[in-house]
């Protein structure tokens, strides 16, 4: 043990100079070229990953530039360590270049750095440790680099159409010590006709996505809306022939909505307490205020994943009706065929459908599957804190995979915001070398592990 922490910490500065490599190049999704279905950053990205791994002994295989995936090892079962290689949008307000791989006060900055790139390096370099002390393979261990993570995963649909996944193994996209409960994750679009007071309205738009909630709605209707009670966030503008009228709330991701203010909720509250009378404020009002589904009646939870969540996401006006893109987070026991046809009935009740946009499944594997054992006990051997299987709302690549669950590369310190989709992302070089460490003892132990039949734990 002490012998791979040694390698791995003389390692430091060659795992500083990789990472760089990799967050120097803007791998944001993109629009599709020949050779690079998710634009030419990614597709950059992938061939410098598999380039980095033939430099450290790997066999590399890519997957029409979607994904790869580099392998070593031998045996009958196989060993899976999926990252992804993609990033978000910059946004604003950096005071670090974003692409520059800027090293200052111990840390990494820019772009990727800590999502999820530093993950592919400390995997890299984990492995160089264990090849260095001769390490018997019982399995075969593979890197798999996604690239499209971070929008429509149609890098793992593609990858798992052509290749055979990995029979175990761990997601190093999240925090330690491990996550073994994902709750289900569901997008729709839900589509209403207006009705009363909703033919004033002309415009109508807010939000773009279902995962992050509705920040800022602006809403044109045709003459005046009197008498105007001050509000605090929301602001009127009117010539006498029509009035703008702008709600102003705060964003969130979707798997914790209480953590923002829906602008959405809060306009047609506004409304209703005005005595508007129509389709859209008696639909946002009656589903979408109670963020644990029960006006949608689908509020439930269960001890190992926690509580439904519903978020609005986005309203707009489209020809005669509206259409509201929403986000739910569900339990893992709960039942999606109850859930779909409960959403289908209730969005009949307004003379509306819906229309599913993307579904995922479930993850969860029980404390006792050998992977998620395995994983604490080395977790709480390298580092000497307890380890505990936790839940979320979020979703990882685990769910691309039989037998996994996300497992760091994030150490959780309540004073350190890695500002991940933020910006000024950083991960700090201590942080990854010590994850480095924990990811080379886990590889090692995964060796004599033996998993279930495929998916024969996994929630799907």
């Amino acid at each position: 043990m002490d012998t791979i922490d040694t390698l791995i910490e003389s390692y430091r500065d060659d795992m500083v100079a990789a990472l760089q490599e990799l967050v120097r190049i803007p791998s944001v999704r993109g629009e599709p070229q020949p050779g690079a279905p998710f634009g030419p950053g990614p597709a950059a990205c992938l061939h410098k990953a598999l380039e980095m791994a033939e430099d450290f002994g790997l066999k590399t295989t890519n997957v029409d530039n979607y994904a790869g995936h580099a392998e070593l090892g031998q045996g009958e079962q196989t060993m899976g360590v999926l990252v992804h290689l993609d990033v978000v949008p910059v946004g604003e307000n950096w005071t670090m270049p974003p692409f520059e791989a800027i090293v200052k006060d111990g840390r990494i900055w820019g772009r990727g750095a800590c999502d999820n790139k530093a993950a592919c390096v400390e995997t890299f370099f984990a492995l160089k440790a264990l090849l260095a002390v001769g390490t018997q393979w019982k399995k075969k261990v593979r890197i798999i680099f996604g690239c499209d993570e971070e929008s429509r995963w149609e890098d793992m649909k593609y990858y798992k159409s052509r290749v055979k996944m990995p029979d175990f193994g761990y997601v190093p996209d999240g925090s330690f010590p491990l996550t073994n409960a994902e709750k289900g994750i569901l997008h729709f679009e839900l589509r209403i006709p207006a009705s009363g007071d909703d033919n004033r309205i002309t415009a109508l738009h807010g939000g773009e996505r279902p995962n992050v909630v509705l920040a800022r709605l602006t809403m044109e209707m045709e003459g005046l809306l009197d008498p105007w009670p001050e509000q605090k966030y929301i602001s009127l503008h009117s010539d006498g022939l029509r009035t703008v009228l702008v709600s102003e709330g705060t964003a969130a991701h979707a798997s914790s909505p209480e953590q923002g203010r829906n602008a959405g909720t809060r306009l047609c509250a506004f409304l209703r307490q005005k005595g508007w009378q129509g389709n859209l404020v008696s639909a946002v009002c009656g589903l979408f205020s109670d963020l644990d589904g029960r006006g949608v009646g689908i509020q439930c939870a269960d001890e190992v994943s926690g509580s439904l969540t519903v978020n609005l996401g986005a309203l707009h006006k489209e020809g005669d009706g509206f259409t509201a893109i929403v986000d739910i987070r569900y339990p893992v026991t709960t039942d999606y065929g109850w859930l779909y046809e409960t959403l289908e009935k209730k969005a009949a009740e307004y003379g509306g459908t819906i229309r599913i946009m993307d579904h995922k499944p479930p993850l969860y594997l029980s404390a006792d599957h050998p992977v998620v054992s395995t994983l604490l006990r080395v977790y709480e051997q390298v580092t000497g804190l307890r380890g505990e299987a936790e839940s979320t709302g979020g979703g990882t690549y685990a769910r691309a995979m039989d037998n996994a669950v996300a497992y760091g590369p994030g150490f959780r310190d309540p004073q350190v915001d890695h500002h991940a989709h933020n910006a000024d992302e950083f991960v700090g070089i201590d942080e990854m070398v010590r994850a480095c460490k924990v990811y080379a003892h886990t590889i090692l132990a995964l060796q004599d592990v033996s998993t279930p039949a495929s998916g024969a734990d996994t929630v799907h």
